[in-house]
C-alpha cells in the first residue's frame, strides 16, 4: 500500500471511530432529554401541594383560635411526605437538566470532530486520485519512450528497400557500408534514450543512404 492510500486508509478509520462517538453522544443526549422531561412531569404533578398545605394549616389555625389555643403551623404526615418527594423530584429534575446542558455540549463537540474527519477523508481520497494520477502519467511517459525507442530502431529498415514504379512496389537493394553499421548498432544496441547520439547518428546514415538512392 503506498503512502496516499495508507493517509486514505487511516482517515477512515478515524472517521469511523468519529462517527462512532457521534451516535454515541447523540443517543446520550436523547435519553437524557426524555428524562428531563418525565421529572418535569413529576415535578408538575406536583403543583397543588402548596395550596393543600396552605388550605390545612388555614383549617389548623382557625380550630386554634376558637379554641383559644396556641396555633400550629405543623402539616399532616401525608403532606409532609408529599413535599419530600416534591423536593426530590425537583432536585433530580435540575440535575439531569445539567446532565443533557453537558452531554449536548459533548454531542456539538462530536459533531465537529465527526466533520473535520468526513473532510479528511475527502482531501485523502483526493490525494489517492493525484498520486496515482501522477503515476499513471510517469508510466506513459515511460512507455512513450520505450516506443520512441522502438520506432528508431524499426525506421532503419527501410533503408534496405528502394522504391520503384512510383513508390509502390519496394524492391531490395545493397546498402552502403555506413548505413549497415548503422542498421547493426541500431538492432544490436539496448535501448537507451531516444535523443542519444545513436539516433543522431542514425539519422546521419539515413540521410546518406537517402542521398545514395537519389543517385
Amino acid at each position: 500500500m503506498n503512502a496516499a492510500r495508507q493517509t486514505l486508509a487511516d482517515a477512515i478509520t478515524r472517521r469511523n471511530t468519529a462517527a462512532t462517538s457521534l451516535r454515541d453522544a447523540q443517543a446520550a443526549v436523547a435519553s437524557a432529554r426524555d428524562l428531563v422531561a418525565d421529572l418535569a412531569a413529576t415535578v408538575a404533578g406536583f403543583s397543588s401541594i402548596d395550596e393543600r398545605i396552605a388550605a390545612e394549616r388555614a383549617a389548623s389555625l382557625k380550630a386554634a383560635m376558637k379554641a383559644g389555643v396556641a396555633p400550629s403551623f405543623e402539616t399532616s404526615a401525608e403532606l409532609a411526605a408529599a413535599v419530600g418527594r416534591r423536593s426530590e423530584a425537583e432536585n433530580q429534575h435540575l440535575a439531569a437538566r445539567s446532565a443533557l446542558d453537558e452531554l449536548t455540549k459533548e454531542a456539538g463537540e462530536a459533531q465537529v470532530a465527526f466533520d473535520q474527519a468526513f473532510d479528511a477523508v475527502s482531501r485523502a481520497v483526493e490525494g489517492v486520485l493525484l498520486a496515482e494520477a501522477s503515476d499513471l502519467a510517469a508510466e506513459i511517459e515511460r512507455r512513450d519512450a520505450e516506443l520512441m525507442q522502438l520506432r528508431i530502431r524499426l525506421q532503419p529498415i527501410d533503408m534496405l528497400y528502394r522504391p520503384v514504379n512510383g513508390g509502390k512496389t519496394p524492391v531490395r537493394v545493397q546498402p552502403t557500408p555506413d548505413v549497415v553499421a548503422v542498421l547493426r548498432k541500431s538492432f544490436e544496441g539496448p535501448l537507451g534514450d531516444p535523443y542519444s547520439i545513436e539516433r543522431r547518428q542514425m539519422g546521419e546514415g539515413i540521410v546518406r543512404w537517402r542521398a545514395w538512392m537519389d543517385d
